[in-house]
């Protein structure tokens, strides 16, 4: 099947036809695109709206009269841009990438109860119909890939959630539902969803409390995230949403990770070693980071904020590392990340 079957690669090609040779054979073209006469007819009606064409047997010419070449070259150039922009044609790949895998959503079910997959299929054909056809014999060698995420097996479990969360947006009310971390005893939260989000692979929100009956911090009128494998049963309530918020989503990019938390410190990260250095160097773990080098550029420090709520996700990250990256501030930090170390030495090395 050829590659120039779509309405934009074919006009593209005839543009350039007409610039280059001054005509285009009908029957060649009729040909090599796959398309029929009708088609043929549609593209010439399209193209006299721009230029001065002329039809003679088989053969449409661009007449001497037809507009300025600068003018002509002009459109090639702002098409050309369009079709050949690498950035474009990496959003295709990635948003190809994304349908074919679904990482980052499961696919939404519609009225009709039936899963939507057709429908995101048809936007990657939308978008693959503005990829240059040459570019398209090479997209099979681009791919985004992520190996922390949910197993297909468990991906539907969050599509009545998600439903959930997205009309209490809609709605304007309240969900409950219940969360069990492992770390406290289970409680029942009322809240209003502020921001769904996927992190590193995984769905979290990030609620307004309005109630809940946790008992060692009973606190409401407050922002705090939610891990959805954490939670369970959800249900959209009949309650509106407060009139008024007391305490502002807080902008969860200006510190590490995500977690809400008013309480954000400075830590120091610390790296050893050139291969870690070349690692970390062109990584991004917070908007606002500082990157300081060492001698001969063997070891290198961040700076960066964090969250108190996030501090756990924070040393899990550092400690990823293993002997290559150490936290030097605040002490508490350290100290923490140092009986982590050791609580793992003495439960393994016997």
């Amino acid at each position: 099947m050829p590659d120039t079957r779509s309405t934009l690669n074919r006009l593209f090609k005839a543009m350039n036809e007409l610039s280059c040779n001054g005509f285009i054979d009908k029957k060649i073209y009729e040909k090599e695109n796959g398309v029929s006469y009708k088609t043929v007819e549609r593209d010439i009606n399209f193209l006299k709206k721009y230029f001065s064409l002329s039809v003679e047997k088989n053969k449409i010419i661009l007449r001497p009269d037809s507009l300025n070449p600068k003018y002509f070259d002009t459109i090639l150039d702002q098409l050309n841009k369009l079709r050949i922009n690498n950035d474009f044609f990496l959003f295709y790949i990635f948003a190809k990438s994304m349908v074919e895998s679904k990482y980052f959503f499961p696919p939404i079910k519609t009225e009709s109860n039936v899963v939507a997959d057709n429908n995101f299929e048809n936007i990657i054909k939308i978008l693959q119909e503005l990829v240059r056809f040459d570019y398209k014999d090479i997209s099979g060698k681009l791919e985004y890939y992520m190996s922390d995420h949910y197993k297909e097996s468990s991906r539907s479990v969050f599509r009545g959630y998600i439903d959930k969360i997205i009309k209490s947006l809609l709605s304007k009310k309240l969900i409950r539902f219940s969360y069990d971390n492992g770390f406290s005893e289970i409680y029942t939260v009322s809240a209003q969803p502020l921001k769904l989000i996927n992190y590193n692979g995984e769905w979290f929100i990030i609620a307004y409390v309005v109630k809940t009956d946790k008992k060692d911090h009973p606190q409401v009128n407050i922002t705090r995230t939610y891990n959805l494998s954490f939670i369970s049963p959800m249900n959209l309530t009949e309650e509106s949403f407060p009139d008024e918020i007391v305490e502002s989503c807080i902008e969860f990019k200006n510190s590490f990770g995500f977690f809400i938390d008013k309480d954000i410190k400075k830590a120091v990260i610390k790296f050893h070693g050139k291969s870690t250095v070349r690692q970390v160097e062109n990584v991004e773990w917070v908007k606002d980071q500082k990157l300081c080098y060492g001698n001969n550029k063997e070891s290198c420090s961040f700076e960066l904020n964090y969250p108190e709520l996030g501090r756990h996700e924070l040393i899990s990250k550092v400690l990823s590392f293993g002997e290559n990256a150490e936290i030097i501030s605040p002490p508490e930090l350290r100290k923490e990340w140092k009986t982590k170390i050791k609580k793992m030495f003495s439960k393994y090395s016997k």
